[in-house]
C-alpha cells in the first residue's frame, strides 16, 4: 500500500547514489526514495577481512512454547539503544554516507535515545498483524527535534502504517545540524517484514 501524507513531487534520487539522501536546506531537493533498510540499520554490512559484522538484536520477551531462548525480533548492524552522540564514528559516518551534501560539521537526525523504540513499537504490531512487505515512510523533523509530518511511500499495510506513523511522530529526535546550526531535515525510516 502506498500512500502519501505530504507532498513529494521533489523527491529525487541522487545521480551518483540513488539511495542518498539529500538533506531539507534551503535550495536543496528533499529526500531522494531510500530503497534500502533505515539508514543502513537493517542492511548487513559486508566485512573487510573474516571478522563478521556486529549483529545487534531486539529479542521477545517471553520465550516462545516450547523453548527457553528468546528469538530475534528486530536484527540490525546499528545499536539500538545509543543516542547520535554514543554511536562510534564509524556508525555515525555509516549514518551520515546516506545523505548527499552533508559537510563535516553536519550531522542527520537521530531519535534521542536510539531507535529502540521505534523499532519495538514495530516489532509489537507486527507480531499481532504477521504482514509481509516493506516500509518505507519519512519523517519531517524540525530544528527543534519534532517530527512535524510523516509520509508514506511504502508499507504492507494500514494497520501498520498507523503505527509507524505514530512511532515517528511521538519520538523525540536531535534535530540536524546543518554547518553546526540545527536545521530541519527529513528522517527515513525503512523495514522489510519477513515471516
Amino acid at each position: 500500500m502506498t500512500n502519501s501524507m505530504t507532498d513529494l513531487t521533489t523527491c529525487k534520487p541522487s545521480a551518483g547514489n540513488p539511495r542518498a539522501i539529500k538533506p531539507c536546506n534551503p535550495g536543496v531537493d528533499s529526500l531522494a526514495a531510500v530503497l534500502i533498510a533505515w539508514l543502513g540499520a537493517c542492511v548487513p554490512v559486508q566485512a573487510q577481512d573474516a571478522t563478521p559484522p556486529v549483529r545487534y538484536s531486539i529479542k521477545e520477551e517471553v520465550p516462545t512454547v516450547g523453548t527457553s531462548i528468546p528469538r530475534n525480533l528486530v536484527v540490525a548492524s546499528m545499536p539500538f539503544k545509543k543516542s547520535y552522540a554514543q554511536l562510534t564514528p564509524e556508525q555515525q559516518a555509516r549514518l551520515k554516507a546516506q545523505y548527499e551534501q552533508m559537510g563535516e560539521g553536519d550531522e542527520p537526525p537521530y531519535p534521542l535515545n536510539g531507535t529502540h523504540a521505534l523499532y519495538k513499537a514495530l516489532s509489537d504490531a507486527q507480531q499481532k498483524l504477521n504482514l509481509i512487505g516493506d516500509l518505507l515512510m519519512i519523517a519531517e523533523i524540525d530544528n527543534q527535534g519534532q517530527a512535524t509530518s510523516v509520509a508514506v511511500m511504502q508499507s504492507p499495510g494500514p494497520e501498520m502504517t498507523q503505527v509507524a506513523a505514530t512511532a515517528l511522530i511521538l519520538e523525540k529526535y536531535k534535530p540536524a545540524q546543518c554547518a553546526g546550526v540545527a536545521c530541519k531535515m527529513q528522517f527515513p525510516l525503512s523495514v522489510s517484514f519477513r515471516k
